[in-house]
């Protein structure tokens, strides 16, 4: 009793711990754009003494933080959902079709994830200058569908992998193509790992769109 108890602490502190550092820096930008200019250089670190909205109001209309919100939203929603696309299909497909080079495919999107992305920027960079696609929303959303893409894989491929393929077996008798084993087999039952995978993309948008996208 006593061990299980002190493992759970082991668990419960450092998973706390994780959990502040994550949350700390959004109270502290939000307290910090309650805020006057004054009350921010004589102490950042203090609570705010009222809530200015104003601030907010402000810096929406007249900083244009309305279009890069609006950036963030369309670059994400579409990068988001081609991962979602691909990563499931991809994963369904090298984990229970085979095929010739599907294992060495699947090596292939491993070894993706080591690749750091220092690696392929310049080399990026110059194929969407050279497509045109630079300072746009297509160019921002293929760009981080190519970068995430084999995480999602990987992690949809790891699901899929262990469903038996009983269950596949029995919808094929049933009647059902590949593509139908996909649509009503497979994809219902990714359907948790898939927001898993939304939510673990780490597409900070907001940041790299520029306002003339």
């Amino acid at each position: 009793m006593r061990g299980a108890r002190i493992s759970r602490w082991l668990i419960a502190v450092p998973m706390a711990l994780l959990a502040l550092a994550t949350i700390y820096p959004l109270v502290f930008t939000g307290n910090a754009a309650m805020k006057t200019r004054r009350d921010y250089i004589l102490d950042r670190f203090a609570f705010a003494d009222t809530l200015r909205w104003d601030n907010i109001a402000t810096a929406w209309t007249t900083a244009g933080t309305a279009r890069y919100f609006a950036n963030s939203v369309i670059v994400v929603a579409g990068a988001v959902a081609m991962l979602l696309l691909l990563g499931s299909m991809a994963g369904f497909a090298l984990s229970h079709l085979r095929f010739r080079g599907s294992r060495a495919l699947f090596l292939g999107c491993l070894a993706a994830l080591f690749v750091p992305f220092q690696v392929i920027m310049v080399p990026l960079v110059r194929t969407m200058a050279d497509t045109g696609l630079v300072d746009t929303y297509p160019g921002l959303i293929l760009a981080y569908t190519a970068q995430y893409l084999p995480f999602t894989i990987y992690l949809m491929a790891s699901y899929y992998s262990a469903i038996p393929t009983e269950i596949t077996d029995a919808a094929r008798i049933d009647g059902n193509t590949t593509y139908g084993v996909y649509r009503r087999i497979m994809l219902p039952m990714g359907g948790r790992r898939c927001c898993r995978s939304a939510c673990s993309t780490p597409c900070s948008a907001g940041t790299t769109c520029s306002s003339r996208c």
